[in-house]
């Protein structure tokens, strides 16, 4: 397991360091609710908290859409804050983000594996092939397939598979899926 390395800064002091354990696709699919990615169309600061509420409009979900394009979710840290965690995941209006979500206390909580998206492509980067997600167990109606692709299921043992239009067709004509 490889572990990146990130310091802690307190008023401007190196005091220690933090360690951020590298996680895999999978596993960040595993371990959180929603994962999406978006844009900050507002930012609410409450630096005495420490922690920021983003109102994020939603490109792309990932994983568990919701129905609502536009979601508020809360970041720890703020940036006008006098201490901030190299963890604190701290994003600007317009800023293009891809968030692991998990909820709690009635309020979705942005992961410190949550990153910047300016030149990020989910498709090519994070998608995982859907049978990879049904062999880890996630269900299929969860699974989310790249652009310009359809989720269909196997006649018999419903295993899942990401295809053209034009192959869903030919498939449905073969018997192996149901329209």
């Amino acid at each position: 397991m490889m572990i990146m390395t990130f310091s802690i800064m307190s008023f401007g002091v190196h005091d220690s360091f933090a360690y951020l354990a590298q996680k895999t696709p999978l596993e960040q699919y595993q371990e959180n609710e929603v994962i999406l990615i978006g844009n900050v169309i507002s930012i609410k600061e409450n630096p005495s908290e420490g922690f920021t509420e983003y109102e994020i409009k939603v490109e792309k979900f990932m994983k568990n859409p919701q129905t609502s394009k536009t979601l508020f979710v809360i970041g720890s840290g703020a940036q006008s804050s006098e201490i901030q965690l190299s963890t604190d995941k701290i994003f600007s209006v317009n800023e293009r983000v891809f968030l692991f979500l998990n909820e709690q206390e009635g309020k979705y909580q942005i992961s410190p594996y949550s990153f910047n998206a300016l030149i990020f492509s989910p498709d090519d980067e994070f998608l995982l092939p859907p049978l990879t997600l049904h062999r880890a167990g996630i269900p299929s109606d969860e699974i989310v397939c790249r652009d310009h692709l359809e989720l269909v299921l196997k006649i018999g043992d419903n295993s899942p598979a990401c295809v053209k239009p034009s192959t869903k067709e030919k498939l449905i004509e073969r018997g192996w899926t149901i329209g």
